[in-house]
């Protein structure tokens, strides 16, 4: 007997994969209304996806409706959960979307909200617009006509929410704004600055990077204004970074290039993470979901900050050494930037990555809280 339960028991734990039951594939988000059980009409399906659209435009928020024949062999709830999950609805930075989901054949239906629309469209109410309004309409064979008034009870839910106004986006001639102006000289001025110093000297070197600093944001912005600051402030920095020898620049160019290179892919990692959300005050608690990350950026901000035994405090000893044999002034100018560059590192980091974790973080996710019929 205790044979047969073992046998028993090594056939229930040992069942090939291949017997078991495919999950159901989550289809591409193409549009906001997506039917794949065959059930509307082309007509209605374009004048659904219109009223959505229009929607989306005067208020931001997003609706989809999926229709499919069955989720099995998963109920509708982990089946709406993964495809929410999947396809991330609503507005990156304010996570304000609603997943309909329509399971034919199982009838079945299914409303996913996003955090910020938890407080408009609480349980009760999607509750009511499944049972009170979609329901009824499809046990009439009303299918349009359920999505239909269904998709109006919620967006009527959605107007009497405090959301962000749409943005407007930016037009194609608007130029670069002055945060890609300043990602860009961050890099841009050191490399080429170290470069020129190398070539023709400390002073005639700073000078052509000023010059052409002062150009390339006169071209981009159109600002005269602009233009001669950037000059100037480049012609200081260059200054302070070619006072030592060709050697000591190009070893800062080289190390500069390294912890920039690990900066900017953490930045990237971030930026892919939470859907192009670039506010620092919105990141906290980044270490506890993105630890690699946060390794990543903690020694690129040692490094930059010249801390040792990184190689960024060995590259700036050799330029602030040079600053000292040059001038005094220049020195605690020299000095004073790399405290700076220090500080506001540092406090980029802590900010992102250390204290209260930021729910919002995750806005693009919609929860799995809501109601089926």
């Amino acid at each position: 007997m205790l044979i047969a339960w073992l046998l028993a028991l090594s056939a229930a734990l040992f069942v090939p994969p291949a017997l078991a039951q495919a999950l159901q594939p989550v289809p591409a988000l193409t549009a906001r209304v997506i039917d794949r059980s065959g059930t509307l009409s082309a007509s209605q399906q374009q004048a659904l996806e219109d009223k959505l659209a229009a929607f989306e435009a005067a208020h931001g928020s997003q609706i989809v409706v999926l229709l499919v024949p069955s989720t099995q062999p998963e109920d509708i709830a982990a089946y709406a959960f993964r495809v929410a999950d999947a396809w991330k609805i609503g507005r990156r930075e304010v996570g304000d979307g609603i997943l309909l989901v329509v399971a034919k054949e199982d009838r079945k239906v299914r409303i996913e909200v996003a955090r910020t629309l938890e407080g408009a469209v609480p349980d009760l109410a999607a509750w009511r617009i499944i049972d009170g309004i979609i329901t009824p309409a499809f046990r009439r064979g009303d299918f349009a006509g359920g999505l239909d008034t269904g998709v109006d009870g919620l967006m009527a839910l959605v107007r009497g929410e405090a959301l962000p106004v749409p943005a407007q986006g930016r037009t194609p001639d608007a130029g670069m704004n002055l945060e890609d102006l300043g990602a860009l000289l961050f890099v841009a001025v050191p490399m080429l600055g170290a470069v020129l110093i190398g070539v023709l000297g400390r002073k005639p070197g700073s000078l052509l990077t000023g010059g052409l600093t002062g150009l390339i944001v006169h071209v981009l912005t159109a600002s005269l204004v602009l233009a001669v600051v950037g000059g100037v402030l480049a012609v200081v920095f260059v200054l302070a970074l070619g006072v030592g020898s060709l050697t000591a620049s190009m070893f800062h160019l080289m190390t500069h290039a390294f912890f920039k290179a690990l900066l900017f892919l953490g930045a990237g990692s971030i930026l892919h993470a939470l859907h192009d959300k670039a506010d620092i005050f919105e990141m906290d608690g980044l270490r506890k979901s993105m630890p690699a990350t946060c390794a990543m950026m903690g020694i690129a901000v040692l490094a930059i900050a010249g801390i040792p035994p990184f190689a960024g405090f060995f590259s700036k000893d050799e330029i602030l050494v040079a600053a000292a044999h040059v001038s005094t002034p220049l020195y605690i100018g020299a000095s004073f930037t790399a405290f700076l560059t220090a500080f506001y590192m540092a406090r980029l980091f802590l900010v992102a990555f250390f204290g209260e974790e930021n729910p919002h973080n995750h806005a693009g996710r919609i929860p799995r809280h809501a109601l089926q019929a």
